[in-house]
């Protein structure tokens, strides 16, 4: 809609979106007005827009023209004071790189999801006589599409984020809108370069998900041209798989802070849980993963009027879910329980210094152990730390 927006229709947008903030805030009365420099911006982006085909180019216009109108609400003290808190925190390599593992973790257990729940699919299409899922978007040539898609969505999302636009209106799973807080420049490029950091790994998994499964609903329906429940659908699918969905869990954990703040725009909330997508959707997925799910699945279903296509797909992925989740469980236990992962144990000082001089570490894969475990045909005997192995640390992450 905004696409075919006019400059008169641009001015009349903005001055109903000043009246339901100065409703919303009375102390903006007066400060809203738009300038004779903001109407020669919204001026040019309408008729640039308007002489656009659809595409992305004019998407990028649309958002620019809207960021001129959106720009004049003044933030709040405490808005500025989140924002410098989410900058100090969030604003390191850690970070990055834990964001993108997970991202890159919950995007492979996903696509086992895809590739083994196709016979889940294929059985249960025996009785039901639908299916669900394909190999279409976890084949190589799957992957590839996944993989370009990905690069491309990483990289517009980077390319937005240094602008302070968003062509898709998606937060990254800490919360953070692409609208800019500061105005002071280098404030205003620290916060644009937290947001194309965190913002370009999570539209990089975004996309490949979302090409993933239009790709695969595609393929059951035989066509090449997705509907609109097609790409609705590979959305959702996009926003689950890279934690950024709104579930039970989430509006919980969102209500809550609410709560805590009082109504405020910045409070209590904001201190003891900042982030709400992030804790909500990390304590979801384990569950989801577990039986626990798959008994959740099976309650959700048997009070929905859903179709059997919808009931299916649910069942499959959550069963399909339950046993790679207790099949990762159990391999991890007894990769703890044969040293070749370990963990930080409760021990004297003594012990622990002797461990350490021998080489034992603690939150660490010893390599040399896998190796001997694996090629002895999995004897335990075979697995035990010896000194010398070669240990590879995860503590840092």
């Amino acid at each position: 809609i905004y696409g075919k927006m006019t400059a008169p229709a641009a001015y009349l947008y903005a001055k109903k979106f000043y009246s339901k903030a100065i409703r919303e805030n009375p102390r903006l009365k007066g400060k809203l007005d738009l300038n004779q420099k903001d109407i020669d911006r919204i001026q040019y982006y309408a008729d640039a827009i308007n002489s656009m085909e659809d595409g992305y180019l004019k998407d990028f216009g649309v958002a620019k023209m809207l960021k001129v109108i959106h720009d004049k609400i003044p933030k709040t003290l405490g808005e500025k004071t989140s924002m410098a808190q989410t900058i100090a925190q969030l604003l390191n390599f850690k970070t990055q790189v834990r964001n993108t593992v997970g991202n890159l973790g919950l995007a492979v257990a996903e696509n086992a999801v895809d590739t083994l729940g196709v016979p889940v699919d294929k059985f249960a299409s025996f009785f039901t006589g639908v299916r669900t899922k394909t190999l279409a978007g976890v084949s190589p040539s799957g992957l590839a599409t996944q993989a370009g898609e990905g690069i491309r969505g990483g990289i517009k999302r980077i390319v937005e984020a240094f602008h302070g636009i968003d062509t898709k209106n998606l937060e990254t799973k800490f919360g953070l809108s692409q609208s800019d807080t500061f105005k002071n420049v280098p404030l205003k490029y620290t916060e644009r370069t937290l947001k194309a950091m965190l913002g370009g790994a999570d539209a990089a998994f975004y996309e490949a998900a979302f090409a993933s499964e239009l790709k695969n609903q595609m393929r059951l329906a035989n066509t090449l041209t997705p509907t609109a429940d097609m790409v609705a659908r590979a959305r959702r699918t996009g926003l689950y798989r890279t934690l950024q969905d709104e579930n039970n869990y989430t509006k919980f954990f969102s209500g809550f802070k609410k709560w805590l703040n009082r109504g405020k725009g910045f409070g209590v909330g904001y201190v003891v849980i900042k982030y709400t997508k992030t804790p909500a959707n990390l304590f979801k997925i384990p569950i989801e993963y577990s039986p626990i799910g798959f008994i959740n699945s099976i309650y959700k279903v048997a009070r929905s009027n859903g179709s059997r296509e919808e009931i299916q797909r649910e069942l499959v992925d959550s069963f399909t879910r339950m046993g790679i989740g207790t099949g990762t469980i159990g391999t991890g236990a007894l990769l703890s329980h044969t040293n070749i992962i370990t963990q930080k144990k409760d021990e004297p000082g003594k012990v622990r210094g002797l461990k350490k001089n021998l080489g034992f570490k603690d939150y660490a894969i010893n390599l040399d152990a896998a190796r001997r475990f694996w090629d002895s045909g999995l004897d335990i005997n075979q697995a035990k730390s010896r000194p010398g192995d070669k240990l590879v640390t995860f503590d840092w992450f």
